[in-house]
């Protein structure tokens, strides 16, 4: 298959199968059908290849080989599916590391007006430390941070609003309603596009939405490889999980602070760098996973109260308006795919990416499926932006996969958020 060049950045000659540009002579070679331009390609793919494996082993992260069988069940291993990772606890910090870190913490509560959560905010915290694989369970302790998860006479780690998990589970609690810490902020932060070979004209388009925004830079193309079999459902599965996972180990490796997991056909707000620098629960470091786009077809309300929609066994959803965001309760303790699905755009933490790394094969389903279960493992809410900062330009290419036809119900291209009021941290 020859290589579909496209414009990006003022240049026609960006290969995204190879991820990068053909100029010159060798564009010639890049669209030669005869076998000189068989034989380029395949050393381009080699080198990609090559490459990929280079930074897979460049980073320090704990995953088995691909081929490896898992210990604790007897199926034989998929070399798409079924790869396994081991989560490690973390070892105990050092006695002066432990103190470094108490005096820090002290002298930024005292800085900070020495103020305490409401206790069901502490309670909140508390509710994530408990199930978290860096606790101790014997000391109730932090390994990471060394401080105590309960009351002590030196102090109180969850109830001091100016401090946050080493982890990323929860943050610091604002210091006035409705007014934000001046000391977060995004951070670095990039959108990945996960894209497949036959929707080029899709990408092309949807490259050229991303340039009409505000969005300072241009985004990442993930190209799914060609060889990778899509002839039945399971196989495309297979292969949009398998390229999501390297797109995300991509996110890892650019060390971000936030990274957008976006697909091939969407259409970005004109403000949507502007919408989501003022939007609250980002700019506190509250959010691990956030989705920013719900599909018009999912069965899951978001209301208030049980009252609004009597037809729908869900729990109460979480719903702020002034600060536009919804986050919706699992039944049951799990997210079901037939009420939160679409993974058009999603804006995910460091945590979260290192999350999926450690843990993605092994949990089953698509992109969509995964983030859910994950997300629900670890307890951390998933918020959705209201309205919908992303709407979905090729409404049946869920026929794919079995999904229905969908697109936001609250999408608005030119939506722009108010600033959010600041202020300084004294």
């Amino acid at each position: 298959m020859i290589c579909q060049l496209l414009t990006v950045n003022g240049h026609d000659d960006y290969c995204p199968l190879h991820q990068e540009r053909h100029p010159g002579h060798l564009r010639k070679f890049a669209l030669d059908p005869g076998p000189k331009g068989e034989a380029f390609r395949k050393v381009r793919d080699q080198q990609k290849n090559l490459k990929i494996v280079r930074n897979l082993m460049a980073q320090d992260l704990p995953l088995i080989a691909i081929a490896m069988p898992c210990s604790s069940c007897t199926q034989p291993p998929d070399p798409v599916m079924a790869q396994h990772s081991i989560i490690s606890p973390s070892k105990p910090i050092s006695f002066l590391s432990k103190v470094k870190h108490y005096v820090g913490a002290q002298l930024q509560h005292i800085s900070g007006g020495m103020q305490k959560v409401p206790e069901d905010v502490r309670a909140h915290r508390r509710s994530f430390c408990e199930t978290c694989e860096h606790r101790d369970p014997e000391k109730d302790e932090c390994r990471l941070c060394g401080c105590p998860l309960h009351r002590t006479i030196l102090g109180d780690k969850l109830g001091m609003a100016s401090e946050y998990c080493e982890a990323g589970k929860w943050g610091t609690y604002p210091k006035e309603k409705g007014k934000i810490p001046m000391s977060h902020s995004l951070g670095k932060i990039r959108p990945y596009i996960l894209a497949i070979p036959k929707r080029l004209n899709e990408l092309q388009s949807t490259l050229e939405r991303w340039n009409q925004s505000d969005w300072p830079g241009d985004p990442i193309v993930c190209m799914q490889h060609p060889d990778l079999p899509v002839n039945t459902q399971l196989d495309r599965w297979r292969a949009t999980a398998t390229n999501s996972y390297n797109l995300i180990k991509q996110m890892w490796k650019d060390d971000l602070d936030y990274g957008l997991f976006t697909e091939d056909d969407i259409e970005p707000n004109k403000h949507i760098y502007w919408n989501l620098v003022n939007w609250a629960p980002l700019a506190r470091g509250e959010i691990n996973i956030a989705s920013l786009y719900m599909p018009n077809t999912v069965e899951i309300p978001f209301y208030p109260t049980r009252e609004d929609r009597p037809d729908q066994e869900c729990e109460v959803a979480i719903v702020n308006k002034e600060e536009n965001w919804r986050i919706p309760k699992p039944m049951n303790g799990k997210f079901p795919r037939h009420n939160l699905w679409g993974s058009q755009c999603y804006v995910m933490s460091k945590a979260f990416i290192k999350l999926c790394i450690e843990q993605w094969w092994d949990v089953p389903g698509g992109q969509d499926s995964r983030v859910n279960r994950l997300a629900g493992r670890m307890g951390w809410p998933i918020y959705y932006h209201a309205p919908d900062l992303v709407q979905h330009h090729h409404p049946d290419s869920g026929s794919n996969f079995n999904s229905p036809h969908h697109v936001s119900a609250d999408f608005s291209a030119t939506w722009k958020s108010p600033q959010l009021t600041l202020t300084k941290d004294k």
